[in-house]
């Protein structure tokens, strides 16, 4: 999307569905919360609590703030989070999709594997106060449904169609990541 290169509000304002009034808002409620103008992984923690009230043990924190931070600086500048802001609530599916499949994508090398997926599964039904999920048999056939050539891992690509053809995943994605709700 090109976030990372932006140097102005104007520029972000092309780059990213926010209006020029929303991302000022944007940048001052950020500009309050951090003092050097990024947020490190603790307050973007605290950033997240007032949002996911339900998540104790902060499972699920860790992948967002993975997603966000797109230059894996341990640091998560405006921009950065401006974009991924962007992204999250107001992407098209496919943008949407695809940052979801990076929240899989635990190690970054492109690919979900079956660990991964239900990983994350954990970590967003004990953000929802589920400790220990019948539904993970679900995350197993969710995997073998989404990884069409039958190696194991899941691409971005096998991720968005399978997830486009498949009603329930797409409504469990919906529910489960679905941060404009919460904003």
């Amino acid at each position: 999307m090109g976030c990372g290169k932006s140097k102005s509000h104007v520029e972000l304002e092309i780059l990213t569905n926010f209006s020029k009034e929303e991302l000022k808002k944007c940048y001052d409620d950020f500009k309050q919360k951090t003092a050097n103008g990024k947020m490190d992984r603790t307050k973007f923690e605290d950033f997240y609590r007032t949002f996911f009230e339900q998540d104790p043990e902060m499972k699920f924190v860790d992948h967002l703030f993975r997603t966000f931070d797109f230059n894996n600086d341990g640091y998560v500048n405006f921009r950065e989070f401006v974009c991924g802001l962007s992204i999250a609530t107001r992407g098209t599916p496919d943008e949407k999709l695809t940052w979801t499949f990076n929240v899989y994508d635990v190690n970054n090398d492109g690919t979900i594997t079956l660990d991964e997926m239900l990983d994350i599964m954990r970590a967003i039904y004990a953000m929802n106060g589920i400790s220990e999920p019948e539904q993970l048999k679900n995350g197993r056939d969710a995997f073998q449904g989404l990884d069409s050539n039958g190696d194991g891992l899941i691409s971005v690509a096998e991720f968005v169609k399978g997830v486009k053809r498949d009603q329930r995943l797409l409504e469990f994605l919906k529910k489960s990541v679905n941060l404009r709700r919460r904003l």
